[in-house]
């Protein structure tokens, strides 16, 4: 089960809304909805507080989180800069970082698509406007795509990528991501910072718009 999974099960279990969890271990509520939602990953002095709270094994929660802290090298240097500052620097950085983790929180609401009950969306986790036309004409700008995060990604198959912290909709193939469009930029992520998989495209929908686009 994913980390994030096993916190919502457990606070779930325990029969704490998302406010409750946040007051008792001394978070924000966003804070909790990110957790939740995979949007972040909590320190180690939240995990204690967290296997305390929900009865859970603090050493099991946090050999499960283990694979998500794979880092850049500037995530490194941020570390490294965060350890060299005093109490007040420290406490300053965690308030930006709650309220930015809670603007997203606002924006991800407020973008929310409300989808029919068919089984071809409930096969999706989630689903995008695209606002970029390297896919056409399979995939044309102001689509709605639908997304799984659960399924495989092999080669030929199209996909959300997260490249220098810009989303993008892309053929995989490798060590590199494709447009379909001839007019397209390719992209080769050999060499680059870590590429992220966001989820396979799994098909489109129509008749709905969302408040923003991405490119």
């Amino acid at each position: 089960m994913a980390l994030k999974d096993r916190i919502k099960e457990a606070r779930q279990k325990n029969g704490l809304t998302q406010a409750q969890l946040a007051e008792r271990i001394k978070v924000a509520d966003s804070v909790v909805e990110a957790y939740e939602t995979g949007m972040c990953v909590p320190g180690k002095e939240i995990f204690g507080r967290l296997a305390q709270v929900l009865a859970l094994n603090e050493k099991e929660l946090w050999q499960e989180a283990g694979g998500l802290w794979q880092i850049s090298q500037q995530e490194a240097e941020h570390i490294q800069k965060y350890r060299a500052l005093d109490d007040y620097g420290r406490e300053t950085v965690s308030y930006l970082l709650e309220r930015e983790i809670a603007r997203l929180s606002e924006a991800k609401k407020e973008n929310t698509l409300s989808l029919p009950d068919t089984p071809e969306n409930r096969r999706a986790d989630y689903a995008l406007q695209i606002d970029d036309d390297s896919m056409e004409p399979e995939y044309a700008s102001g689509d709605i795509v639908l997304v799984s995060k659960r399924e495989k990604l092999r080669c030929g198959d199209v996909g959300i990528f997260l490249v220098e912290g810009r989303a993008c909709i892309k053929e995989y193939r490798g060590n590199e991501l494709i447009s379909r469009n001839p007019r397209g930029q390719n992209i080769c992520i050999s060499g680059r910072e870590p590429v992220l998989c966001m989820g396979k495209v799994i098909g489109r929908t129509s008749g709905y718009s969302l408040c923003a686009g991405w490119a």
